[in-house]
């Protein structure tokens, strides 16, 4: 399985065991700042490597220690019981995949009443504020760096597009397309509650796959949480799953 996660511009530091990415300006984005571990270890690795590692995040004023563990490979129970004891909160998740053609042919309904684009100049402010508003739940801090820090971040770099869902000139989606050379990663996923199950999110999808057929039909993948409602829905929309892997976080402060 090739490595389709997106670490933004988080920087790499990696050895035979496990990688560290790191991004002193997304203090609050776990996913910008983990220890990804690429081969089983034992639990006295896993202790002195852990140990090592908050103490490092700890010294840099970082908020978070993430863990992920390798592909397709269930978690020991013992490093489960250890990381457990340690405050750490256990979850899986599932990597699913579908080819945009696919996508296209099961998926027809688009809502004709709602407007879908890429974030651009004229809406990135907009944009920014429909981040605050979806992160506020999760604190005041968090919400001013997406819209302060992440979301100008995501518009400027070459490899992200953000797509955005308006109605009656409101924007009530958000959607992240990370594109590689060989395949196009969905993230970030959100529609305003108000207006869930309403094929929002499908016709922001099938604008996106729209885009990976223009991109000589890249392959597109996707991230869930294993007890997510929505995976449910992904199955029914084509997607196939691909695989899973185990993540552990705690918050340092």
């Amino acid at each position: 399985m090739k490595n389709i996660f997106y670490y933004g511009f988080s920087k790499k530091e990696t050895n035979d065991r496990f990688d560290i990415y790191y991004d002193k300006d997304a203090k609050l984005q776990y996913f910008n700042n983990l220890l990804s571990f690429n081969q089983n270890i034992s639990t006295e690795e896993l202790i002195k490597i852990e140990k090592e590692y908050v103490q490092r995040l700890e010294k840099n004023n970082q908020l978070n220690s993430l863990l992920t563990f390798p592909f397709n490979i269930p978690i020991d129970p013992n490093i489960y019981r250890v990381l457990s004891e340690n405050g750490y909160d256990i979850q899986v998740q599932e990597v699913y995949s579908v080819k945009p053609e696919v996508f296209l042919t099961m998926n027809k309904v688009i809502r004709e009443d709602i407007s879908i684009s890429f974030v651009n100049n004229k809406t990135l402010t907009e944009a920014g504020k429909y981040g605050y508003e979806i992160a506020l739940p999760f604190g005041i801090n968090y919400a001013n760096f997406k819209q302060n820090n992440f979301i100008p971040k995501q518009f400027l770099d070459e490899r992200t597009e953000i797509i955005i869902a308006k109605f009656n000139d409101k924007i009530i989606g958000i959607l992240y397309l990370h594109e590689t050379d060989d395949y196009i990663e969905l993230d970030g996923f959100n529609v305003n509650e108000k207006y869930q199950h309403q094929k929002v999110g499908t016709s922001m999808q099938i604008f996106a796959m729209q885009y990976a057929m223009r991109k000589n039909g890249k392959e597109v993948f996707l991230i869930s949480d294993s007890e997510d409602t929505p995976r449910i829905m992904y199955k029914k929309q084509g997607y196939i799953l691909q695989g899973f892997y185990y993540y552990a976080q705690k918050n340092l402060t």
